[in-house]
């Protein structure tokens, strides 16, 4: 068995707690916990299913779901759209609840899934597979940022959305350059839309 992606890995921390230090230093103290100790506490183990590799999810990633995705991207210092901000999603799936605890999950950043929509997306996953939310795109652009919407460059997340049929958008992430620095982040896009380029972004959990 090889090793998971070391993503936001220190030297001597295991995956849990890299991670979770990462957090902390982020949005502990929004989350009322005053030492990384007590953090850690509510923090699960890795399940053992999700420490055997997987070339398809390739990327090993906590997700804090105590956290509001905009909450999260604020803090991350990802650039929207500010109707982005204003926007409460409705999570196309009820694994999308944000009011959970904590969870570990395996993600693809799109190359897995490229051209098609958000719609299709979600059709066409397969059965123990999940289409990613805005929450795992900022989580990804906080410990993955070196693998993240590199290839393809253009990821969609259509495990959120807003609006109703034809108006109905979903979320990309992406980087932009400005001043010569690329700055992570979140756009906006149909949900019945396609383009080459794009990559659909799932997780397996």
């Amino acid at each position: 068995m090889s090793a998971p992606l070391q993503c936001a890995a220190a030297a001597g921390d295991d995956m849990r707690i890299a991670q979770a230090r990462v957090y902390f230093g982020k949005v502990g103290k929004h989350l009322g916990f005053a030492s990384f100790e007590d953090y850690l506490e509510t923090i699960p183990e890795i399940p053992e299913h999700l420490l055997e590799d997987d070339e398809d999810f390739p990327i090993l990633l906590l997700i804090e779901s105590r956290v509001k995705a905009q909450d999260l991207s604020q803090v991350v210092g990802i650039q929207y759209p500010w109707g982005i901000a204003n926007q409460d999603f409705a999570p196309f799936a009820v694994e999308h609840t944000t009011d959970s605890e904590p969870r570990w999950i395996r993600l693809q950043t799109g190359a897995k899934f490229t051209g098609w929509s958000a719609e299709e997306a979600r059709q066409l996953v397969e059965e123990d597979e999940f289409c990613s939310t805005m929450l795992m795109g900022a989580a990804a652009f906080l410990h993955c940022s070196d693998d993240f919407a590199r290839d393809p460059i253009s990821v969609v997340l259509p495990g959120s959305f807003w609006g109703e049929d034809e108006e109905e958008w979903t979320v990309t992430a992406e980087w932009t350059k400005k001043d010569d620095e690329l700055i992570p982040t979140f756009a906006t896009m149909r949900s019945a839309r396609a383009f080459p380029f794009m990559g659909i972004s799932s997780y397996r959990a």
